[in-house]
């Protein structure tokens, strides 16, 4: 077979000439992705820098040059859709929020009151050349706070405790979502606070009612117990109840015509203090012997006048004893009203453990006041006779006996006979304590 040498030369510089075509072709192509990408790239960059320049809060209008710039600058249209698809919920949910803000306002309230600023997440928003997830330029950026014109703050705290229930319910009915729920959390949590309360109220209710009822009893019986008390004081320092008196012996003949005032003072003293314990005493534990008892505790005509002014101390001791409990009591009663709404079941044992301090100090002027009466009964050579003898510990030290001491054995060195009274058992008592029970 014969071919044609000028036939094949043409067809080997056609395929050279396509060859080279496409070559170069290939080339053009080349450079042009390398283009594109190129432009993307500083598009996407540019985009970045946009997002970020907005700031956390852009408004719509803002917004919208934001898009129409990168329009005219020829970004292309699915490089722009993602940064829109990202930002039109929360310009929805921005509007939605600023008519519940108006609501609020109406009602004469601030948003923020009842809603603290939320963020968008950073979901679905375009990727930068890198790969990276977020808006390129503005990694670790703060987002779109949902309150118009609110840049992001620190969480404020929420005051819809304070709202009054018509308000909530207000809030409830707006049609505004956001309202209703944070309406629905307030009143939901007010009906639980309710119901706590009342449970810890009926908890606590059956001991505090116990323990008030014998405080109530206590101070009804203090009135005639604290009389009757100034009553036989004021008759057994006239000096007329005594063994020798008329008092004792129209007692002892039961001739009532013989009796003194100072004698009747006495008896109606006597009874109004039995009536007065007669009501801390339960009907079925009242009865004749008790009665007896409850006479004997008290000053009688024919005492001794010593005898019957301790007795009548040591009674004293006894109202103020009380008087200390019941004002421990009412205070803090008060305390758990103002802080718990209702009496703790406790409240008996925590007014005797305040009322302790206090108590001491009656206790302390009680033992002061009976030692100055046992020694007065014994006498001033009693007094010399026994005064270096040991005595019970913390016996109190009158000033009678200081002055004993420093007078008749310590050359009336008062220091010199205050160490030594310490060191039989005497307890010095201190000035202000002094002041107070003389």
């Amino acid at each position: 077979m014969f071919y044609n040498r000028d036939a094949l030369g043409q067809g080997i510089t056609q395929a050279g000439s396509a060859l080279g075509t496409a070559l170069g072709q290939l080339g053009t192509e080349k450079r042009t992705t390398a283009l594109e990408a190129a432009k993307r790239g500083k598009w996407s960059t540019a985009l970045g820098t946009a997002i970020k320049n907005l700031g956390p809060n852009p408004t719509p209008q803002q917004f919208s040059t934001f898009l129409k710039d990168a329009i005219d600058a020829g970004v292309p249209a699915e490089m722009i859709k993602p940064y829109s698809d990202t930002y039109k919920p929360y310009f929805q949910q921005q509007a939605k929020t600023a008519g519940a803000a108006n609501f609020m306002r109406e009602l004469g309230l601030d948003f923020g009151d009842i809603q603290q600023p939320n963020q968008i997440q950073n979901q679905n928003l375009p990727s930068n050349i890198s790969g990276q997830p977020n808006i390129p330029g503005q990694a670790n950026q703060p987002q779109p706070s949902m309150i118009p014109g609110q840049a992001n703050q620190p969480p404020q705290q929420n005051k819809a405790s304070q709202l009054t229930n018509d308000q909530l319910l207000a809030m409830k009915a707006s049609g505004y979502i956001q309202l209703e729920k944070a309406a629905d959390f307030e009143i939901n949590r007010r009906q639980n606070e309710l119901k706590n309360f009342q449970e810890e109220r009926g908890f606590h209710a059956k001991g505090a009612e116990k323990a008030q009822e014998e405080a109530n009893t206590i101070r009804d019986s203090l009135r005639s117990k604290e009389m009757s008390l100034r009553l036989s004081r004021e008759a057994i320092e006239t000096g007329e109840t005594g063994p020798v008196s008329w008092a004792n012996i129209a007692q002892r003949l039961g001739v009532p015509e013989f009796m003194n005032a100072a004698g009747t003072q006495l008896n109606q003293a006597g009874k109004e203090f039995f009536f007065g314990n007669l009501m801390r005493v339960s009907a079925k534990a009242q009865n004749q012997w008790l009665e007896q008892r409850m006479t004997k505790l008290f000053a009688d005509i024919g005492d001794p006048k010593i005898n019957a002014m301790m007795k009548n101390t040591i009674l004293e001791g006894e109202t103020e004893l009380n008087n200390a409990y019941l004002n421990s009591f009412d205070r803090l009663k008060n305390e758990d009203m103002q802080k718990y709404g209702y009496v703790k079941n406790d409240i008996k044992e925590r007014a005797y453990k305040d009322s302790e301090i206090q108590s001491q100090k009656i206790m302390d002027k009680i033992s002061f006041k009976t030692r100055e009466l046992y020694e007065e009964e014994k006498g001033a050579q009693w007094l010399i006779d026994n005064a270096m003898k040991k005595v019970p510990k913390g016996t109190i030290l009158t000033p009678k006996m200081i002055k004993v001491l420093a007078d008749n054995y310590y050359d009336k060195d008062k220091k010199q006979a205050l160490i030594n009274a310490k060191k039989i058992g005497y307890r010095i008592p201190k000035e202000e304590e002094l002041k107070s029970w003389l």
